[in-house]
């Protein structure tokens, strides 16, 4: 009489049951392509941004002022031919220290910064003269890149044949404050450029009464 063992073959099948599908070379396969898609899709986005970091003007800017780091701000933008010229890259040095560089003409925000918007300090021949501005004769809120208009002429209240002239025209505003008479007067420093003083001018200045129209 023979001993029943159940149906052939039964072993074979509990050995596939147990096989690891991680193992499987068709599942090795298809995660190395997936992996190939994925970093071969990563480095065509990455070529395909050709975009360079260059520095832009963060806020408008006077010819004449300093220069601050406030003032710039990296952006990206993607430039060809002639337009790159000059125009300085975050991984450039500037032309100098910000500390030593101004402003060589007035700029709006969002310009791109090119090497001749900036002057060295030490490279502009400039004079500066102080003037001393009685309350109410220049601007409340004149600023430093300000262009102004200096006047000579008889204080308020003053009687005197001799009209108000013209002494210095379109000068830059260097800085102004308060100034030499407590709170009466402030002092205004104006940039002269190439413009030369005689002692008849600085005598008036001195002595008669300024006033400072603004240009716009």
């Amino acid at each position: 009489m023979k001993t029943w063992r159940g149906p052939r073959g039964r072993g074979r099948t509990t050995n596939r049951l147990q096989h690891r599908t991680w193992t499987d070379p068709r599942l090795l396969l298809g995660i190395v392509l997936v992996l190939g898609a994925a970093v071969l899709g990563a480095r065509t986005v990455a070529a395909a941004d050709d975009r360079v970091t260059y520095w832009a003007v963060a806020d408008d800017v006077t010819a004449g002022s300093s220069v601050s780091t406030e003032q710039l701000t990296p952006t990206r933008a993607s430039l060809e031919g002639r337009v790159s010229d000059g125009v300085l890259r975050t991984d450039e040095e500037l032309p100098a220290p910000v500390g030593e560089l101004r402003w060589s003409q007035d700029l709006p925000a969002g310009t791109l910064l090119s090497a001749q918007h900036l002057d060295r300090s030490t490279d502009v021949d400039t004079t500066q003269l102080p003037l001393s501005v009685a309350s109410g004769a220049a601007p409340t809120d004149l600023a430093g890149g300000d262009l102004v208009d200096v006047w000579i002429g008889p204080a308020p209240g003053e009687t005197t044949a001799d009209p108000a002239r013209l002494v210095l025209e379109s000068v830059r505003v260097v800085s102004e404050g308060t100034g030499v008479d407590g709170a009466s007067a402030r002092t205004v420093v104006v940039e002269l450029g190439e413009v030369d003083l005689d002692g008849e001018v600085v005598a008036s200045l001195s002595t008669g009464h300024v006033t400072l129209v603004r240009r716009s």
